[in-house]
């Protein structure tokens, strides 16, 4: 078994992947905060930059414009 220690430090983000399945149905869920307690300028700033990539790319797939093997 390998065992990784971490320290985790201020200006550190925690990222949280994790995903079940059950009688075939599947489920993944995604989720980053700051353990210190708040997001510095810079965090704030390439979240809004990814949140805005999202939904540009959820405004093109209503649309049609995208499929999934588009978007891999």
């Amino acid at each position: 078994m390998f065992t990784y220690v971490w320290q985790i430090k201020h200006g550190d983000l925690v990222l949280m992947d994790v995903g079940c399945e059950l009688h075939g149905y599947a489920s993944d869920l995604t989720r980053t905060w700051p353990p210190c307690g708040s997001f510095s300028s810079a965090q704030v700033s390439m979240i809004e930059v990814l949140l805005e990539i999202i939904s540009m790319y959820c405004r093109e797939f209503n649309k049609g414009l995208f499929s999934f093997h588009h978007m891999q």
